[in-house]
């Protein structure tokens, strides 16, 4: 009878990590955003307000860009998010002139301070703007539950790419396609 419990125990966390599995690639791909009646991708976003290096307040309009938009929520003790960060740096350099890349970081001023971003950023020799989402308006506006997130905007304010979770190569030549950086 122990044997017979202990399969069924056994089975039952077969099952539990396999839906796990699935349930988190399901999850982290990217979300398909409705269409309005003719067609094109609806605006779910406005403006956002964060605060920039010098601790002042800056409204980012995700509607009335003429370029468009990269943007990845992230923090420094995401494991997954610094993961991603090298390869967001070298699309930034090559693309950052046809492409806003909105890099915000979930600052809490506990765990998360302006002070450690500011370090990560000296370290790691990055050279995007980096955002403070202080207030948590991107967070809210994003629907941002868990981080990386990246969102990317067309010129259009039309999101047209989105994904929870680290980026692949793949997936960021898919984004530079998609915003119109290649070809």
């Amino acid at each position: 009878m122990k044997k017979g419990v202990f399969i069924a125990i056994i089975a039952a966390l077969v099952v539990a990590i396999t839906v796990g599995i699935i349930g988190y690639k399901i999850l982290s791909k990217e979300v398909d955003v409705p269409e309005n009646e003719t067609g094109q991708r609806k605006n779910i976003y406005g403006q956002i307000t964060v605060q920039n290096d010098d601790d002042q307040d800056v409204v980012i309009d995700f509607e009335n860009n003429p370029k468009p938009m990269f943007v990845n929520f992230f923090a420094t003790w995401c494991t997954f998010c610094k993961e991603e960060i090298p390869m967001i740096e070298e699309t930034y350099e090559k693309y950052g002139d046809k492409i806003d890349f909105v890099m915000i970081d979930l600052t809490d001023g506990k765990e998360e301070t302006k002070d450690k971003v500011r370090q990560y950023i000296k370290e790691n020799d990055l050279s995007f703007k980096m955002y403070y989402d202080v207030y948590y308006d991107g967070l809210d506006t994003f629907g941002a539950t868990s981080i990386p997130l990246t969102v990317c905007i067309d010129e259009n304010g039309k999101e047209v790419f989105r994904k929870t979770g680290a980026l692949t190569e793949r997936e960021m030549s898919k984004i530079l396609e998609l915003l119109g950086a290649q070809g």
